[in-house]
């Protein structure tokens, strides 16, 4: 079993380039699984070690995450008998944690779940939390964070017995009372020093791509990623022109930015980018209609701090303000998608679905992507949550309502919202995903779009009313007729610590 876990937290896009996809390079596959053969070409591909091109490393010792003396290994187990890693159970805290890199650039397993921070006195000063995802049983530990910086993790606080004052809130220096609100826990703050530490170091080998490995202070170990030896920086699989290829994890963006007031100097911008995150290559694009289109990839020279900042607008370069961009870097020559690794696509077969794992240009899988291959789908899918299921659904799915179109409540509706970016180029799934009101996942083809969203639904005990609600605002969406439920079903997991 290849195991992965992403050691850093997902980046947020530069203000003014409106990139959510930036700087996660993680590849969807909608065809179904494929293996690329190896390359040959030692030109772009050959180990900067001495080492004989060609030959894959050995890496089966590090396939399996280890444990440690504080630190257990949180595996999500398919029904089928597929397995990955996902996060950490830290039996000291007796909380769930993942690794991110904080502001002062050390990997520390954090506590993952969320909280809410109110007050519970008149003056603001005593801090009260509760659960944001309203659990039944909240972690002993909650994050909150900080709206003024969403790029390192916030503060923590360890909950104390439930409070059952008057709420209070603070706003634009005011406090104000709330009210009666459930849910809520005395706290106290959890320094992050009470939290394991980890490095993370590329592995030893002669090929150019190898993984990342996560050395915690109590011993456990596991694969984070992968690292390119040429580019000297972390890279995750991404759509070349033609093929896969190792690009940047953490590419600074760049949609037509320049240094100089003729806009002929090129350079990069990032945001969020970890503070132990140093990029190699960046990546220029601009949008065509609602497609991005990549126009080059640029070695990194160096970070800079320039006074100005500068993008074409018709005829003209016209300037920006600095300030909007966290992170700005010189670039150079011009690359192609033959001076990135390949990525060898493989998989890992259960009873059922195939996960797919990405391995460097000499065919040796190591890094597990989180997709898997669904045969009965004939899709890809991804586990998340649905109703009270983790289930593998179809990327693309429809959200599956209870709302019908006929006053038998044969012809259920599922909706699928339209990207603003993209509002000519409405979703077409292929499945809708719902869970039923004993919380078991639907999984149902979709048959047609429709005009209408349905006058009638089920109620509690599966009687057809009618239904004078609309469909849920804040969106555009589309709306589908499905068939009838998949006999197999989606396959579902559970989180096991091992």
């Amino acid at each position: 079993m290849t195991a992965s876990f992403g050691a850093c937290i997902k980046q947020d896009p530069v203000p003014g380039d409106t990139d959510p996809s930036a700087t996660d390079t993680s590849a969807s596959m909608t065809d179904g699984p494929t293996t690329v053969e190896p390359t040959t070409d030692s030109t772009s591909d050959s180990p900067t070690e001495t080492g004989e091109p060609g030959l894959p490393d050995d890496w089966d010792s590090e396939l399996e995450p280890k444990p440690g003396t504080r630190l257990r290994p949180i595996l999500r187990v398919a029904d089928d008998g597929s397995k990955y890693l996902v996060a950490w159970q830290d039996t000291l805290l007796d909380v769930r944690c993942a690794f991110r890199s904080g502001a002062d650039g050390v990997q520390r397993c954090y506590p993952e779940a969320r909280g809410e921070l109110e007050f519970g006195d008149a003056s603001c000063t005593l801090p009260i939390v509760r659960d944001q995802n309203w659990s039944q049983a909240p972690s002993k530990i909650l994050e909150v964070r900080n709206d003024n910086d969403l790029c390192n993790p916030g503060t923590f606080f360890r909950l104390g017995e439930p409070f059952t004052g008057t709420v209070h809130f603070g706003i634009s220096g005011e406090c104000q009372e709330i009210g009666q609100d459930p849910g809520y826990f005395m706290v106290t703050e959890v320094a992050p020093a009470e939290f394991v530490t980890a490095t993370i170091t590329p592995a030893t080998g002669t090929s150019r791509i190898v993984p990342l490995i996560l050395d915690a202070d109590d011993g456990s170990r596991a694969i984070v990623g992968a690292w390119d030896r040429e580019h000297a920086e972390h890279v995750a699989a991404g759509e070349g022109a033609e093929d896969l290829r190792w690009f940047g994890r953490y590419e600074p963006i760049s949609v037509r930015l320049f240094g100089d007031a003729a806009c002929s100097e090129p350079i990069g911008a990032s945001a969020c980018l970890p503070a132990d995150e140093t990029p190699g290559t960046a990546r220029r694009f601009e949008w065509q209609g609602c497609e991005q289109k990549v126009l080059d990839r640029r070695r990194i020279v160096a970070q800079i701090d320039p006074q100005q900042v500068f993008r074409p607008s018709g005829d003209q370069c016209g300037s920006l303000d600095p300030q909007l961009f966290q992170e700005l870097w010189s670039l150079s020559d011009v690359l192609t998608d033959d001076d990135f690794g390949l990525v060898t696509v493989h998989q890992i077969d259960g009873t059922r679905l195939g996960h797919i794992l990405h391995g460097n240009p000499e065919g040796e899988p190591f890094l597990a992507s989180a997709e898997f291959f669904d045969p009965e789908l004939d899709s890809t899918c991804r586990f998340r949550q649905s109703g009270d299921q983790l289930a593998c659904v179809p990327i693309d799915a429809a959200v599956l309502v209870n709302s019908y179109l006929d006053a038998a409540c044969t012809q259920q509706i599922a909706y699928a919202a339209v990207d603003d970016n993209c509002p000519e180029s409405p979703p077409q799934p292929a499945w809708a995903v719902g869970s039923s009101f004993d919380g078991s996942v639907q999984l149902l083809p979709v048959l047609a779009s429709t005009p209408n969203w349905g006058g009638f639904r089920l109620d509690a005990n599966d009687a057809c009313i009618e239904d004078f609600e609309g469909p849920p605002g804040g969106s555009e969406l589309v709306m589908f007729t499905v068939g009838e439920p998949l006999p197999a079903g989606a396959v579902a997991a559970t989180d096991v610590v091992q």
